[in-house]
């Protein structure tokens, strides 16, 4: 098997992209959850607890994938740890905040602070790419 040549802080960066694959899992099983005491296999059937719990999910699948090719890149172009840790947990924290907002009807300030962390991931994660790159 061939060996792969080891790259400063990618473990590190290994670590949150396992964090946030596993942070979709609770938000998968509340949809299964609520699908089977509704009865609903596709879509929401106007059920707007479902549709809620559906957009929650979507919107974090539609996020990670960004963070996730911050997280790989950042060690390849040599980023510090203390940025990959700034990526890493800006992201995690930014899509808590948020999942928690859309399910609170108060959340609106949990909202919008996973909204601000997770921009703030993707500025300071595609300035830190764009630093490495041409530093």
């Amino acid at each position: 098997m061939p060996q792969l040549l080891p790259i400063p802080n990618m473990a590190i960066s290994a670590a949150y992209i396992a964090l946030i694959v596993l942070m979709v899992i609770p938000l998968i099983i509340r949809i299964i959850v609520l699908r089977r005491s509704r009865r609903v296999s596709i879509g929401d059937s106007g059920h707007s607890d479902l549709a809620l719990r559906i957009r929650i999910h979507g919107n974090y699948v539609e996020n990670a994938p960004f963070a996730l090719g911050l997280l790989l890149a950042l060690p390849l172009v040599g980023a510090s740890v203390w940025l990959i840790h700034t990526v890493g947990i800006a992201f995690l924290a930014g899509r808590i905040a948020h999942a928690i907002g859309l399910h609170n009807e108060r959340g609106t300030n949990a909202r919008s602070a996973g909204v601000l962390l997770t921009f703030f991931t993707y500025v300071v994660g595609a300035l830190g790419l764009l630093w490495r790159a041409w530093a």
